[in-house]
């Protein structure tokens, strides 16, 4: 295992969450395990760091009590009693400085982790050099880290720096010039980032478009801010030697990477520690809900963007009006705003590689797109806010459980969103995620309801029957509803499809009407629009039924 800026990262974070405020007890060190132990006490918890500075890989890890495990000698004792101020990592490299605030001193603690190269700084406020663990550097009178490696930090970058780095190097492939640009990343880690993505990691710099370079950037800031807070837990691939954020099931997950160092640090072949089955469940949960709280907040930037459409349709049809004046090669045209009440003038961006005429187009066409947008991403923001008002009363009626003993009904509820108990995991893992839910009639007919935007398509075209009857709800943004016929020649009662209409009705943004209209048809006449976004339809020869939203009682 290699640690990098990104790992001190992350565990300066978990030190920070711990150790701020808490006062040293003890500190000794172990010239013969190459091994430094700082005993902490916060409140009534006691802590041990713990630095193994003596071989090819340093690590700094925390254990829960004090670790008396070697033989130790007292060590600067000029920090007893002393308290932690402040826990920083310094020039995003692989340094940890601890501020310490004794009854009469200040002092700063620095630890370096640069392999056989691994050192501990005793300075005074000023960074005038104390002590040392290894003595051939006490000659350096004033504390100072090594130069900066010229590589941009992860956490934080400007999209426009990195661009020119990477166009710089344009015959490499995007998985070789990515780490030579960041720090702190490695191939698998990248491989986790690009997910989905992945195979244009292999593509040459100079063969993509730079909208493909830029949204990878963007998914490697928002997984490395993940990756180093501590409500997320982090993977370990043994065949690669990488810590991941915890996105794969097959790996082994540990809530901090303290965990993963220690064991390291003995030699030991990583394994996933033993947690109670509530605090897997509430962890799971935390991140589950973290991720919809997360993507509820982008649907809502893209909502905001999406409803620019009429600006930018009139800015179109301003452009048109005024041809005449625009030349190929402009980069912005100011014209008469024929739609302000005060004549006021507007400025419109032009692309300079277009002519006017094609400047209109691409307007009108972005608009388009745009308005298009809009009933999708709010089905999307609909379906994931009752997804998040599901998990958190999950996460509620979890914490009011006193005891491990976990209701079955509680752990099926949570099954729906892929969270386990462990030891289920692995049989959870051979059965088929379903896109929908799955409910009964009161005549025991099955109604189904698609989870997601993309969910609907397949729920629709490969799960439905085409005899089967499809609903949804009218002129609102909602899931497809299927019922499903036991055989083709099955003719349903009117009470049926009053049930299946509610259910499509709660399962809509018209959720909160008194009366919501909702349209049928049979599977077979139900089409996708095309090129239209995910769960996008037509639907021929339908009729409507006015209901009442009802929420499923199964």
């Amino acid at each position: 295992m290699r640690i990098t800026a990104l790992h001190i990262a992350r565990i300066v974070e978990e030190f920070r969450q711990s150790l701020l405020g808490a006062r040293i007890r003890k500190l000794r060190k172990s010239e013969k395990d190459k091994t430094v132990i700082m005993h902490l006490e916060s409140g009534d918890e006691r802590f041990s760091q713990v630095f193994h500075f003596g071989g090819k890989v340093s690590y700094i890890y925390l254990v829960f009590g004090f670790y008396t495990r070697i033989t130790t000698t007292n060590f600067l004792p000029q920090l007893m009693d002393a308290r932690i101020n402040d826990i920083s990592q310094l020039d995003f490299d692989r340094i940890i400085q601890f501020d310490i605030e004794a009854e009469k001193e200040s002092y700063r603690l620095v630890f370096e982790l640069f392999g056989i190269s691994s050192n501990l700084y005793l300075s005074d406020n000023s960074n005038n050099v104390i002590t040392s663990i290894r003595k051939a550097k006490l000659d350096l009178k004033k504390y100072e880290p090594p130069e900066p490696l010229e590589l941009a930090n992860p956490l934080d970058f400007h999209t426009e720096d990195v661009m020119k780095r990477l166009m710089a190097s344009p015959e490499l492939a995007l998985k070789d010039a990515i780490p030579r640009t960041f720090s702190g990343l490695d191939e698998r880690l990248l491989e986790e980032i690009a997910a989905d993505k992945y195979d244009i990691l292999s593509n040459a710099v100079s063969e993509l478009i730079p909208e493909s370079i830029e949204e990878l950037l963007g998914n490697i800031k928002e997984y490395c801010t993940d990756f180093t807070d501590p409500g997320i837990a982090l993977s370990y691939d043994s065949d690669a030697g990488s810590i991941l954020s915890a996105n794969k099931d097959d790996l082994p997950k540990f809530d901090s990477i303290s965990e993963i160092f220690r064991q390291a640090s003995r030699g030991q072949k990583i394994k996933k520690p033993k947690s109670s089955v509530k605090s897997n469940l509430a962890g799971q949960l935390k991140r589950a809900i973290k991720k919809d709280t997360k993507k509820i907040s982008k649907l809502d930037e893209q909502f905001e963007k999406a409803q620019d459409y009429p600006l930018i349709r009139q800015k179109a049809e301003l452009l048109g009006m005024n041809l005449h004046r625009a030349e190929k090669g402009m980069e912005s045209i100011e014209v008469d705003d024929v739609y302000s009440e005060d004549g006021a003038m507007v400025k419109i961006e032009l692309d300079k590689t277009l002519s006017p005429g094609q400047n209109v187009e691409r307007m009108f066409e972005r608009a388009k797109k745009l308005k298009d947008k809009i009933p999708g991403i709010k089905a999307e923001i609909y379906l994931t806010g009752d997804r998040l008002e599901r998990l958190g009363n999950l996460k509620a009626e979890l914490e009011s459980i006193e005891t491990e003993d976990i209701p079955d009904r509680l752990k099926t509820e949570l099954a729906e969103f892929g969270i386990k108990a462990p030891g289920e995991g692995k049989k959870a893992k051979s059965e088929e995620r379903l896109p929908y839910k799955k409910y009964t009639s009161s005549l025991g007919e099955e109604i189904l309801v698609g989870r997601s935007a993309s969910d609907n398509d397949v729920l629709t075209f490969k799960f439905a029957r085409k005899y089967d009857l499809w609903l949804h709800s009218q002129q609102t943004a909602g899931s497809h509803v299927i019922l499903r016929r036991p055989n083709k020649n099955h003719q349903f009662q009117k009470s049926s499809i009053v049930e299946a209409a509610e259910i499509a009705a709660f399962f809509s943004t018209a959720k909160k009407s008194d009366t919501v209209p909702v349209i049928y048809t049979e599977v077979k006449y139900v089409r996708k629009v095309r090129k239209g976004k995910p769960g996008q339809v037509i639907a021929d020869r339908t009729k409507s039924i006015l209901v009442t939203p009802r929420r499923p009682k199964n």
